[in-house]
């Protein structure tokens, strides 16, 4: 890939590995074995968006956070806003269960404490092969700024049709826009 432009030395990308495929067995089977025919792990999984509520719905809030400090993950994890940030992935994860019918992930809730995101933010840093705040801040706070504002608004809305309070999820909101 040729060097970058701008202020960022290079555009990584992070995926998930292994990349995980649901569908029909007929068009997703050919797709993983050529994945994984060119070393990239893949997999088929069943009720991909149900199995992904959870980490999605908790990882949105943290976007805002990042938005809000600069996107320096080290100056979120030392910052007020954290704790913030925490009530409103839990008030996410809970509209994620409402709406795929599932129960509210007590797991999930403490695992996605502060200590989890300040532990994440010191020792991130140091296994990642990249800088982890020019990703965020090109990824989500340049090229995906409006994809990532729209679900931050969409769980909002639905947090309002389950009738579930998201206080701290739109105090985070209505702190993007000052």
């Amino acid at each position: 890939m040729p060097p970058a432009t701008g202020p960022n030395k290079a555009i990584a990308y992070l995926l998930e590995s292994p990349l995980p495929f649901d569908g029909p067995a007929g068009l997703t089977q050919p797709l993983i074995a050529a994945f994984n025919k060119g070393g990239l792990a893949a997999t088929a999984m069943t009720d991909i968006v149900q199995n992904l509520a959870v980490v999605e719905s908790s990882f949105l809030p943290v976007l805002l956070g990042l938005a809000l400090n600069d996107w320096k993950v080290a100056k979120l994890i030392r910052s007020p806003q954290l704790k913030l940030v925490v009530a409103a992935a839990a008030e996410s994860r809970l509209v994620s269960a409402k709406k795929h019918g599932q129960p509210p992930s007590v797991l999930a809730d403490w695992i996605a404490g502060q200590w989890f995101f300040r532990f994440l933010g010191t020792f991130a840093p140091y296994v990642m092969p990249f800088d982890l705040d020019v990703y965020f801040q090109f990824h989500f706070g340049f090229k995906c700024k409006q994809q990532t504002e729209l679900i931050a608004n969409s769980v909002a809305v639905l947090a309002k049709k389950f009738n579930v309070p998201t206080p701290a999820l739109d105090q985070l909101i209505a702190l993007q826009s000052k």
